[in-house]
């Protein structure tokens, strides 16, 4: 009998073995593929994982470098913050006794009479604690001119934060003009 679709020829069977053999490389094959596949998928994703990585890993790397300077900036930074503010371990009273102390001495030496200083509550600043103190004086405008331009060149300095300056009255012509100010001061302690 003669099949068209093998070309009339009679084919001989194909032994079960070989059959058998060809199933198994096929699927031993197609075992070797899915897992080089697998194994493909997980090297990408590593890469991806890598190149996500590496700017990060290249910031530690710069901040460990640099981690010198910082450390010497934060020195500085510090020793600046030092000469600027009060420490936190100073409590309130101490640093009013202090700073109305420097404010007296401050305006003695210029001529200034200082009526009255009071140290007015804490406020946050940021992450320091703003003391203000509030000065009521009168003098001439040379010593009101030397008390405000010595306030800078105080540590810890020293900020003027109002000034309000009214003249006085003029007792005869031979008197100078007396200068009532009226001012709030403020100091800063570190909160930590």
């Amino acid at each position: 009998m003669k099949l068209p679709f093998f070309g009339g020829r009679h084919r001989a069977a194909v032994p079960r073995e070989k059959i058998l053999l060809l199933v198994t490389l096929s699927v031993l094959v197609l075992a070797v593929l899915a897992a080089v596949g697998y194994g493909a998928q997980k090297y990408l994703q590593a890469q991806a994982r890598i190149a996500e990585l590496t700017p990060r890993y290249q910031r530690l790397e710069g901040s460990w470098l640099a981690r010198e300077d910082m450390q010497t900036a934060q020195q500085a930074a510090s020793q600046l913050l030092d000469a600027y503010a009060y420490p936190a371990s100073m409590d309130t009273g101490t640093l009013g006794t202090d700073i109305q102390q420097k404010i007296r001495n401050l305006f003695a030496g210029a001529g200034v009479d200082l009526a009255s200083s009071q140290v007015m509550p804490e406020r946050e600043d940021g992450n320091l604690l703003l003391v203000p103190v509030t000065v009521r004086a009168s003098g001439s405008i040379d010593g009101i001119r030397n008390v405000l331009a010595q306030l800078a060149a105080q540590t810890p300095y020293i900020r003027l934060e109002s000034l309000n300056l009214q003249q006085g009255r003029k007792l005869n012509l031979h008197t100078p003009v007396t200068i009532n100010m009226q001012a709030t001061l403020v100091v800063w302690r570190r909160a930590v």
